[in-house]
């Protein structure tokens, strides 16, 4: 190309000349300051803020978005069913090593564990088991009907207790349920028995292939009047006595699965765990209500849902993890607080979860590998209200309260050790954009050196955990992050809150909000401004040449290029791609086009 002249720059092509120096303005530095998560608490007046005080809306958002998942997480063990309010989930206690329980069951005075071919009964006052009864082969259902413990079995008849003697039935069964004053024994190839006062009686058959029923148990017919029905795994059969149909296939079907758990009545739906799923059946609709709906559970929790168990206001699942499985990767890295390191196989966890109807948390992380779960039960014998369950690892307790669920209202709540939260992922709605994080605050109750709150943040890609601080007291913290490093930059942005007490059980720290303070730092864009002077003409082009295309330039779609000196002393000139912005026509009097136009383009890229 022809070298520039001193006073002339090339705009889309085309030279002009110019008068006087070439001048470059950045614009806008510093973008206005905006609000996310909870508003009410945002106390900056020049950086943005992400204010998070409320995580009832439970686990399963990864990738948060702000306004619709601001009281999400993605994964944690603390307890938050509460708003407003973080803390560490009720207590968990080892109360026996009798393997994976099949069956828990309630039988005044005790109750009664059963696994495989041996019966255990439970002494609240000794808080031990104890072994009461070996059976013929391996339970598969228990059932109380008229004061009597019936239990049946794999391969042998269905055995009684009284409470004192034990004792044989002349038939066999796999699933047994109460309904109408009567028993009912569903066998292994899907025929129903039921017990009358003489006897058991042979009912009709139910029309499926063997072993596929996986339980019996009572619901809502159509009426809204109470039923037998039987769970399959491909769907919910009704046992019909008024139009004497025997067995009638219900609207509430589903793909065969070969894992369907143990179901539950709750607040007068049916809760049905299939795969890692659970459908809520209202008899007259299906809903999937599960932990693994919106982003899905972590992968350490892969596995099923055994059993669902009613309580007062909430249900509870367990998860059991599936056996461990080879991957095609090289390796696999996950940041969550119980195994962050790298690995060849994915090593699944076992889970208690808990749900209001509306959303999950996770209450206990059973402490072994690939550790199936056993029974879920909720019992109340000799003056105790617990929830029950059990793993390979061991048989596991947590006491359940019978007036105040709020565990910071419960004077009597005990809380563990430890739990951990980690938040979805924040990009101020802006993921390509770098922000710059100046400050993180946490609001605390009952914090003290013993009961505390680690915070750590993860940025972008980082695999590692940046250690932010430690909340000991109560009230407000703030966690300055720009005295030694001058701020992180981030894209995005997420945190963990490590939770841990001292040795007293009765206390927890309670986080009211945590809130990160931030700026927006988008791309830098300069103006460059000079004044095109078309009093003459200029290299071959009349000055209505030069009119004529500059306005075609201002009236350009696209983005062009200016080549300029930057300064006098530069031995080349700078090309940077740029769209015109401002151009005032400063015209001599008495004439028709000579003029002086003020430029202001905007920069788009150099190059």
């Amino acid at each position: 190309m022809t070298v520039l002249l001193p006073n002339e720059v090339e705009l889309y092509g085309t030279r002009f000349p110019i008068i006087g120096p070439i001048q470059r303005i950045l614009l806008d530095p510093f973008p206005a300051k905006v609000a996310q998560g909870d508003y009410t608490r945002d106390d900056e007046l020049v950086a943005s803020s992400w204010v998070q005080s409320d995580w009832s809306g439970g686990l399963g958002i990864e990738h948060g978005v702000v306004g619709e998942t601001d009281n999400r997480y993605y994964y944690g063990t603390l307890e938050t069913r509460f708003p407003h309010q973080l803390s560490l989930p009720p207590l968990v206690e080892k109360l026996g090593d009798l393997g994976i329980v099949d069956f828990f069951i309630d039988f005044h005075p005790y109750m009664y564990a059963f696994v495989g071919t041996e019966v255990y009964r439970w002494n609240e006052p000794t808080r031990e088991f104890t072994h009461v009864h070996t059976l013929g082969s391996q339970v598969r259902d228990v059932e109380v009907y008229h004061g009597t413990l019936y239990v049946a079995t794999l391969t042998s008849p269905i055995e009684w207790f009284d409470g004192t003697t034990w004792g044989t039935e002349d038939i066999d069964a796999h699933h047994l349920a109460v309904w109408n004053d009567t028993l009912y024994a569903l066998q292994y190839d899907g025929t129903l028995r039921i017990r009358d006062e003489e006897g058991w009686v042979t009912g009709p058959k139910l029309d499926l292939p063997e072993g596929w029923a996986t339980q019996l148990l009572t619901f809502f017919d159509p009426n809204e009047n109470p039923a037998l029905f039987a769970l399959t795994k491909s769907g919910l059969w009704a046992y019909d006595t008024v139009g004497a149909q025997g067995w009638v296939e219900t609207q509430f079907t589903f793909p065969v699965h070969p894992n369907v758990g143990r179901a539950t009545v709750w607040q007068g739906s049916l809760y049905v765990p299939v795969g890692a799923t659970v459908y809520r059946f209202t008899g007259d609709a299906v809903q999937v209500v599960g932990p693994d709906r919106d982003e899905g559970l972590p992968p350490h929790l892969r596995g099923w849902v055994t059993q669902v168990a009613a309580a007062h206001g909430h249900y509870f699942a367990t998860i059991s993890a599936s056996e461990s499985e080879e991957v095609d990767r090289d390796f696999i890295y996950t940041t969550y607080p119980s195994s962050d390191t790298f690995f060849l196989r994915t090593p699944a966890r076992s889970a208690l979860l808990v749900s209001n109807g509306s959303s999950w948390m996770i209450l206990f992380n059973f402490p072994g590998e690939d550790d199936p779960t056993g029974a879920l039960h909720v019992s109340n014998v000799q003056g105790a209200y617990r929830l029950w369950m059990s793993s390979r690892s061991g048989t596991y307790s947590m006491e359940l309260p019978t007036t105040m669920h709020n565990p910071l209202k419960n004077p009597t709540a005990r809380f563990a050790a430890e739990g951990s939260l980690v938040t979805s992922w924040f990009n101020a709605r802006w993921p390509e954009l770098t922000k710059l994080a100046l400050n993180v605050k946490a609001v605390a109750r009952h914090a003290s050196p013993t009961e505390s709150v680690a915070i750590y943040a993860q940025v972008d890609e980082d695999m590692e955990w940046r250690f932010v601080g430690r909340v000991e007291r109560t009230g407000q913290v703030e966690f300055p992050l720009y005295v030694h490093s001058g701020g992180i930059p981030f894209r995005r942005i997420r945190f963990r809150l490590d939770f841990q007490r001292g040795s007293d059980d009765t206390k927890t720290p309670v986080l009211d909000s945590i809130s990160l303070t931030f700026v927006r730092r988008p791309k830098i864009h300069w103006a460059t401004q000079f004044v095109v002077d078309l009093t003459k003409p200029h290299r071959g082009l009349s000055v209505s040449q030069l009119r004529q295309r500059l306005e075609e330039i201002l009236a350009s779609p696209t983005a062009g290029t200016l080549y300029y000196y930057p300064d006098p002393d530069a031995d080349e000139p700078e090309r940077i791609y740029v769209l015109p912005s401002r151009a005032v026509n400063q015209q001599i009097a008495g004439t028709d086009q000579r003029g002086r136009f003020p430029m202001s383009v905007i920069q788009i890229a150099a190059q």
